[in-house]
């Protein structure tokens, strides 16, 4: 799993050195950064096991409304740990030199077949 992130990691660098070349290190203007509020998710299911332990219609309702209360936020959250991981990825391709950089580029192609 670590092998994994860590050629996502790689992966998502290089895509941002190829798509941001003479962006790195600017920010986006203000106008640009939008709060957007990802749509909230309608479709639930009780947690594993809870379909074995004889719940009611109007616990399950109950289950189902907590659910869908927390969801938009956990979506919110998921949203905000994306764009830091994004930041961090940038700022670390921040401190490579060119030639790094197209080093790590070169890399990344030859481990995931670009």
């Amino acid at each position: 799993m670590r092998r994994f992130t860590l050629m996502a990691s790689l992966f998502l660098g290089a895509c941002l050195l190829t798509s941001s070349t003479g962006l790195i290190g600017q920010e986006p203007k203000q106008a640009e950064k939008k709060e957007v509020k990802p749509a909230p998710k309608t479709r639930t299911q009780l947690p594993m096991f809870w379909g074995q332990i004889g719940l009611s219609d109007e616990q399950k309702k109950k289950v189902y409304a907590i659910q869908i209360k927390n969801m938009e936020e956990i979506d919110i959250l998921e949203e905000q740990i994306k764009a830091l991981k994004e930041k961090s990825a940038k700022e670390r391709l921040e401190v490579l030199t060119p030639d790094q950089k197209k080093k790590l580029e070169e890399i990344i192609k030859a481990k995931v077949g670009g």
